[in-house]
């Protein structure tokens, strides 16, 4: 076949396609080429179509012998076609859908104008590559090829009808790479990536058009080195979301500073997303992700979240779970005051595993509060270095739990330490009304699970102010309020967040003494346990609770005045009713029908413990508790 083709032809059968002197078959305008279906192609070498009109292959076999190449360019659509043992195909087409080939070879498909579907086609050896241009829509939907890259020109300021639409795809192998235009408003969504790569041209201010979203896709599980990833550069001013996807191992940030106006950037509910870095950004925020690098054996200079300079996100509602080789979150800014990373904010998020929990090398006027940082190996958080200053940051309303029988620290000053290097650690003064981390009712400093201050006056807030260095000071360091509002046994809901709450669910807390009594025993310093509890206050033990130095628990009951009941006539065998050490009072408790002791006391550091106006073995009439059906029925009353 070749030649001018100036009427409407249909071709069927056997076709050889030579791309030879005077072979080139160029279908004129007006004039439409069909190739039938069942049609087979022989393309020699190369093979060329030229369709100034318009051209359809629909259900043909594109086949060489040789490894030939095929081009094709015009108003073009190839649809149901197989593709098998060629080189390459280089398109200009309006429609390329659901074709298929088992080969590794290059689909370019170039000067591309208005519309082109390029849908449903299996072709997982095939490196595609598409160029649009001015004006290009594309749709690119339900494939599975090898990578693609897709690429428009460098507009100038202005061209805002651009779009990519790319859904349900698959490209498990090298990458995806989009080089966007000034204008071009990009949806990536619902596909299968190993890694993507989207950039914008550097345009001059004022050209900052178009959009990206990013949403639900996956990076299928591998090994941490096969580095899943996004990288996202040049947004400028643009709005982007980057949303509900999994399986991402890297994502990179960049080039988003300046004003963004109303453009909304959200970073939001991705799922086993190891590393997050963010480069010169402003105005993101980032919430509600799973961060998890569990499996990750290291990460060279980088955290789970890396802030490089930016001015005004919000890291929230995050989960970060670490190994104690990396860092969760770290601030870094290269100025010699902190300016770059400056009016940042880090709330409510849980931060645990890691080496350090956050590490604020560098940064100024940044809130951090309402986080969980939890069992990191080294410190929870630390504050400045040598060469990075930090100050004037808000640090309050945290909780910072030690990891139990590690080096542990809570807050550690690192290099800069004098009076420009100064933060805080709490509010000026204490707020009522609201609720703290550890839901009490006032706002202050921040929860140290190694805190050893006492608590006199029962308001949550320690008596004596936490001290980490002259410029890192509590003066309102929070103490847990242990009030016991539930008459039963129910374990705590999550034992290491140093809130004594049975249901997270639910509004409030809801504490048993079990749940307040393990949270005491993590604490250092006397441990103050009260009792609210509606109705009769009877609680049925089922095992042994927890043992806690310098307890002071009061049983009445209030408001009613009643004595608190604890019932052992249901508990496992060598249960003790309460157990207590080193300096602890027990007051007006009635303990009836425990199988081992009533109260077990030991000594240690302090030598005195105090038992009293308690009924041990017997009601408050002085009657004998039922007598339990066990092999040991010791009470000791006093």
């Amino acid at each position: 076949v070749g030649g001018r083709l100036k009427r409407n032809l249909v071709l069927a059968g056997n076709v050889d396609l030579d791309g030879g002197p005077g072979y080139n078959l160029t279908v004129l305008s007006n004039a439409v080429l069909t190739f039938a279906p069942g049609t087979v192609i022989t393309v020699m070498d190369p093979g060329i179509i030229r369709a100034e009109g318009r051209m359809e292959a629909d259900g043909v076999v594109f086949l060489s012998t040789n490894r030939n190449s095929l081009d094709v360019t015009g108003e073009v659509s190839i649809r149901n076609s197989l593709f098998t043992n060629l080189y390459s195909a280089s398109l200009v087409v309006r429609e390329f859908q659901n074709n298929r080939a088992y080969v590794r070879f290059s689909i370019s498909v170039t000067n591309v104008t208005g519309k082109l579907s390029f849908t449903g086609n299996d072709i997982p050896g095939a490196s595609v590559k598409l160029e649009a241009s001015d004006m290009a829509n594309l749709i690119v939907s339900s494939n599975q090829f090898y990578s693609l890259a897709i690429t428009w020109p460098s507009n100038p300021p202005g061209y805002a009808n651009l779009s990519l639409k790319m859904t349900e795809s698959q490209c498990p192998l090298p990458s995806v790479k989009i080089e966007a235009s000034d204008g071009a408003n990009l949806i990536l969504s619902s596909n299968q990536f190993n890694s993507l790569t989207v950039a914008w041209p550097s345009n001059p201010p004022g050209s900052a058009n178009g959009s990206l979203t990013v949403a639900g896709n996956q990076w299928p599980a591998k090994d941490w080195y096969s580095l899943s990833s996004i990288a996202v550069d040049r947004l400028a001013g643009r709005a982007f979301r980057i949303e509900q996807n999994s399986g991402l191992f890297k994502l990179a940030v960049s080039g988003a500073s300046g004003n963004r106006g109303a453009a909304e950037r959200i970073i939001r509910g991705n799922r086993s997303l190891a590393n997050l870095r963010l480069v010169d950004v402003s105005g993101v925020t980032i919430e509600s992700n799973h961060f998890s690098t569990v499996v990750v054996p290291y990460l060279p200079g980088e955290a789970a979240l890396t802030l490089d300079r930016g001015v005004g996100n919000r890291i929230q509602a995050n989960q970060f779970e670490g190994r104690d080789t990396i860092d969760g979150i770290t601030f870094w800014d290269p100025s010699p005051d902190g300016g770059l990373v400056t009016q940042n904010e880090v709330l409510n998020n849980r931060i645990s595993g890691f080496k350090i929990g956050m590490f604020l090398m560098a940064g100024t006027s940044n809130v951090i509060s309402g986080n969980l940082f939890r069992s990191n190996s080294f410190v929870n958080l630390k504050i400045g270095s040598a060469s990075g200053s930090a100050s004037g940051n808000l640090i309050y309303n945290n909780a910072f739990i030690a990891r139990p029988f590690t080096i542990n620290k809570q807050i550690l000053l690192g290099g800069c330490t004098g009076p420009l290097c100064t933060n805080y650690l709490n509010l000026p003064q204490p707020q009522a009304g609201s609720a703290n981390i550890l839901l009490g009712d006032r706002l202050a400093g921040n929860f140290y699970s190694d805190y050893a201050g006492d608590d006199l006056d029962f308001d949550g807030i320690g008596d004596s102010p936490r001290s980490f260095g002259a410029t890192a000071v509590d003066l309102f360091p929070l103490r847990p309020r242990l009030i016991v509002n539930l008459a039963d046994d129910r374990e705590d809901a999550d034992p290491f967040d140093g809130i004594a709450d049975v249901d997270s669910e639910q509004a409030g807390l809801q504490t048993s003494l079990r749940a307040a009594l393990l949270e005491a025993s993590r604490l250092s310093g006397p441990k103050r346990i009260r009792f609210e509890i509606p109705g009769e206050p009877r609680i049925s033990i089922q095992k042994p609770l927890a043992s806690v130095r310098q307890l002071i628990l009061n049983g009445t009951n209030s408001p009613s005045g009643a004595r608190v009941h604890l019932d052992g006539a249901q508990a496992a065998t060598n249960t003790y009713g309460l157990s207590a050490a080193e300096g602890s009072e027990i007051r007006h408790l009635i303990i009836t029908s425990f199988p081992s002791s009533g109260i077990l006391l030991s000594g240690g550091e302090f030598d005195t413990n105090i038992v009293e106006n308690c009924f041990i073995g017997c009601t408050p009439e002085g009657l004998p508790a039922a007598i339990r059906e066990r092999a040991s029925k010791s009470s000791r009353a006093g």
